[in-house]
């Protein structure tokens, strides 16, 4: 009698932190889905950051090379005037 006495006693504890341990586990469950689903804004984020600055990248891009076809350009109407006879 004294014996299962014991056991009652341990196996309730054993329930006891088998649901402390259920508890926490489903706490750990929901911060890690916390986790994920921030780490999928970020990720969402960053594309579109990636996004923009390619676009900036290639307009960028664009400038220099209509610069450089300004600069072409005045060369040629420095050489025209160079030679006319103003």
């Amino acid at each position: 009698m004294r014996y299962s006495l014991f056991a009652i006693r341990y196996s309730l504890f054993a329930i006891r932190y088998s649901l402390f341990a259920i508890r926490y586990s489903l706490f750990a469950i929901r911060y890690s889905l916390f986790a994920i689903r921030y780490s999928l804004f970020a990720i969402r984020y960053s594309l579109f950051a990636i996004r923009y600055s390619l676009f900036a990248i290639r307009y960028s891009l664009f400038a220099i090379r209509y610069s450089l076809f300004a600069i072409r350009y005045s060369l040629f109407a420095i050489r025209y005037l160079e030679f006319s006879d103003f």
